[in-house]
């Protein structure tokens, strides 16, 4: 037996694709696909998206979106543009977004040995950090573009 199998992957993302031809963020389901196909167990917390199960399984990746607020104003991950959602009256649901996507991927992680997965600083790499910090578990935080400029503060980094 491959002792990959082992590995439990929660990754956290501020959005996921809802099917294989999904054209937002599908790099984020190749990127999942290629970890389940070196025998990783891999889950996906990412918030709802209007239209979207909240549970489902794509090739293997296991997905779960979670709730954050009234469904019509559940929009900060729809576009792919969540810095531009999440400005005016919208941001009041950035907290309750990081706080049910904090709570799912403890969830999701607290049974088995699980690295914690973050894409992008914010949201992702945060919960992934603080749920690892609060587990013990280890964490990783993938930065995508602009992100990197995080590494720049002192305070972020």
């Amino acid at each position: 037996m491959d002792q990959r199998q082992d590995v439990r992957v929660v990754m956290c993302a501020p959005g996921f694709p809802a099917s294989s031809d999904d054209a937002d963020k599908p790099f984020l389901l190749d990127h999942a696909k290629a970890l389940v196909a070196c025998g990783a167990d891999v889950s996906v917390v990412s918030p709802a998206v209007h239209g979207s199960p909240s549970r489902q399984t794509i090739d293997g990746v296991k997905i779960r979106r979670v709730r954050y607020g009234p469904r019509k104003m559940e929009t900060l991950a729809a576009t792919g543009s969540m810095y531009r959602e999440a400005r005016g009256i919208k941001s009041i649901l950035v907290i309750p977004m990081v706080i049910a996507l904090g709570i799912a991927t403890w969830r999701e992680a607290r049974n088995k040995s699980a690295i914690l997965y973050g894409h992008w600083w914010i949201p992702g790499g945060l919960v992934a950090v603080v749920v690892g910090f609060v587990t013990g578990r280890p964490s990783v935080v993938h930065l995508h573009g602009s992100d990197a400029a995080v590494t720049t503060n002192k305070f972020l980094r």
